[in-house]
């Protein structure tokens, strides 16, 4: 399984004026603004769908 390589997930956040603007890229697709409650969201999904073992 180390040889195993995902997707290349990034949040780039810049800011508009005195706002911070987040957008999801996946590789170098850009899909757009996304909240920041969504982002902490998928990670809190994401880190309760892990299993270790």
């Amino acid at each position: 399984m180390s040889g195993m390589v995902g997707p290349n997930i990034r949040i780039k956040v810049t800011m508009d004026g005195d706002k911070p603007v987040h957008e999801l890229w996946i590789g170098n697709e850009n899909l757009g603004r996304v909240s920041f409650l969504w982002i902490v969201e998928a990670i809190m999904q994401l880190a309760s769908s892990l299993r270790f073992r």
